[in-house]
């Protein structure tokens, strides 16, 4: 049997991520993959945006090609949205990984809905 029979290519798949070109792509958030260090990540910053005297300076450092910008690129794209239906396919694959994560991103959503009707300019 052929290796191209057994192996499929995905052809949105990028080697980097611009945080300026890429905010609100939302082709680019939703293909996200949610790796265990990624996780990690968004719980940290999720917390830190629910609980209201929690440390907010830090630093991230990895490899290169460990996700930091996808990871940046979807928390952003988390606490800008107002409305999530469009970045549901992420929200699954978080769900299905991490129910706690999950609950914190609809906490952030309920945020971000109150935020819009009541602070408009």
């Amino acid at each position: 049997m052929q290796l191209n029979k057994l192996v499929d290519i995905n052809m949105h798949f990028q080697n980097s991520i611009n945080l300026s070109l890429d905010l609100n792509n939302i082709e680019k958030i939703n293909n996200y993959i949610p790796t265990d260090s990624g996780l990690i990540f968004l719980n940290y910053y999720l917390d830190t945006m629910l609980k209201p005297n929690s440390d907010r300076s830090t630093m991230m450092i990895a490899p290169y090609g460990k996700g930091k910008s996808h990871s940046i690129l979807v928390l952003i794209s988390l606490l800008s949205l107002t409305d999530f239906t469009s970045i549901q396919q992420l929200l699954n694959k978080i769900r299905g990984l991490d129910e706690d994560l999950y609950q914190k991103i609809l906490k952030i959503e309920k945020k971000s809905i109150y935020a819009s009707n009541h602070f408009k300019y």
